[in-house]
């Protein structure tokens, strides 16, 4: 019996195409994970300054806990980093965090956004 050519020769397209790049894979949430930590890394050696900075770097923290919550929901996770971000760059504004800071804090929840809006869209 002959083998068959046409599936051999599919047999063999499937051998070597080109497998994804990292930069190709789907994310995930392990990935948006990580994001979140380097995030919650970069505000913890934060200074916020003022009356309250004590209690706004407390905020800041809580957003992006509420963000991780295993219950939550991409939504849910996308509102608390929007909120986180806002209050970052009210922050930023207002002169209690420093400007480079405060750019690198809304960099970093944009990239977490991103992150888990394409988690969400699978």
């Amino acid at each position: 019996m002959k083998p068959n050519i046409v599936a051999l020769a599919l047999a063999s397209l499937l051998l070597i195409a080109p497998r994804p790049t990292p930069a190709q894979r789907s994310l995930t949430r392990a990935d948006c994970e990580l994001w979140l930590d380097k995030l919650q890394g970069e505000v913890s050696g934060v200074q916020v300054g003022g009356t309250e900075g004590a209690s706004e770097h407390s905020a800041l923290l809580d957003d992006l806990k509420k963000a991780r919550r295993e219950d939550a929901k991409p939504a849910d996770a996308l509102k608390q980093v929007g909120k986180f971000k806002k209050r970052a760059a009210r922050l930023a504004a207002a002169g209690k965090v420093n400007q480079v800071e405060g750019q690198r804090l809304g960099n970093l929840s944009d990239t977490v956004s991103h992150c888990i809006k394409q988690v969400e869209s699978r």
